[in-house]
């Protein structure tokens, strides 16, 4: 049956039978009483138009729900400069933080983004999915912002448009990565340890591990312990849940032996190992210090992790910086590999090494 809205236009001259229908511009046009192209000026804003001709066709264009088609209009006025934004798991803090920080990047050089993202569950078909999507999408200009991608996928998407990958430190032919240095990350770790004299440290991580950075991070962490003649206790988790870590943390601290120091593969994991030591009243950091690695879960100061902070910030200018000049016409002379290390952020989880007798 149909109703009249606030406007006192019938419903059904606006939807018909089907109420999921597309509003169009003659919706508008109906409803505000005036011509096509009087609706298409106004939303434009043009000095063409008089103001209160503007508001009456703004409200009429919120009254019907009309919103417009960005892509046809740019393609039209062939002045597109929208840059595409994959990223793959916004609840965790670093991606989020990313987001945000890609956002004002954009926001300060006038560049319109599209973003997506699939969720925490790593998922490579679906990532691919996503991303010709948004290739399809009549972006210009493409940033990749996820440790799980394929590299080749990526590679055969850059034929079809610029891409710039975003905090994974991976050099791939023809593109233009900024990335968190890892490597550097993985080491100052382990320094801020030995520095406050652990030696024997227990490395908590998953196996399979499917973030590229993550893996990189861990390997060199293990390489300098190696380098310093450091202990390493390897704990591989089957997916780093928490009933899993208090069952690979509890026969690690028993009379004797215990680690002074553990080194967790990320901010998340290395929560859930304080929340087991303070269930098991081991007190951090006079029994044994703890380290994480991201920076960007809001709280750690309450909390009191400790950890590697990621350059996210610097990343995502970087990163959109690329993706302005390259949607420009700049094109990049060689493949180009920038990395940015991290900083250590002391929230009073690390202290001297526990003497265990």
């Amino acid at each position: 049956m149909s109703g009249l809205n606030q406007r006192g236009v019938a419903e059904s001259s606006i939807h018909g039978d089907k109420p999921w229908r597309r509003a169009t511009i003659i919706d508008v046009a109906k409803a505000a009483n005036v011509s096509k192209s009087t609706v298409s000026l106004a939303l434009q804003g043009s000095t063409l138009i008089l103001p209160e001709t503007i508001d009456r066709v703004n409200e009429a264009a919120r009254e019907v729900g009309y919103v417009r088609n960005e892509s046809a209009r740019k393609l039209a006025s062939k002045a597109q400069r929208t840059l595409g934004f994959f990223v793959r798991d916004v609840y965790e803090p670093v991606y989020g933080a990313m987001h945000r920080a890609v956002q004002a990047a954009c926001d300060a050089r006038g560049i319109e983004l599209l973003s997506t993202t699939i969720g925490a569950k790593t998922d490579p078909e679906r990532e691919l999915q996503s991303l010709q999507k948004l290739v399809g999408s009549g972006i210009s200009a493409l940033i990749v912002g996820s440790g799980t991608n394929n590299p080749e996928d990526l590679k055969r998407l850059g034929r079809l448009l610029p891409i710039v990958i975003a905090g994974r430190p991976q050099r791939v032919d023809g593109l233009i990565s900024v990335g968190n240095d890892e490597e550097t990350n993985g080491r100052t770790a382990v320094d801020i340890l030995a520095g406050q004299g652990h030696r024997r440290i227990l490395l908590l991580r998953v196996a399979h591990e499917g973030s590229y950075s993550i893996a990189l991070r861990l390997s060199a962490a293990r390489e300098r312990m190696r380098e310093l003649g450091l202990e390493l206790v390897d704990l591989e988790l089957p997916t780093g849940q928490l009933n899993e870590i208090g069952e690979a943390l509890g026969p690690q601290f028993g009379p004797v032996e215990r680690p002074t120091a553990i080194l967790c593969r990320s901010d998340a994991m290395a929560m859930d190992a304080l929340r087991w030591l303070r269930a098991n009243s081991i007190r951090s950091p006079r029994d044994v210090s703890v380290i994480g690695f991201g920076g960007w879960t809001l709280g750690l100061d309450l909390i009191g992790l400790s950890t590697v902070e990621l350059a996210v910030d610097l990343v995502a200018e970087e990163a959109v910086y690329w993706g302005d000049r390259l949607m420009r016409g700049t094109t990049a002379e060689s493949t180009l590999l920038s990395l940015i290390p991290g900083k250590y952020q002391e929230n009073g989880s690390i202290g001297p090494a526990a003497v265990h007798e």
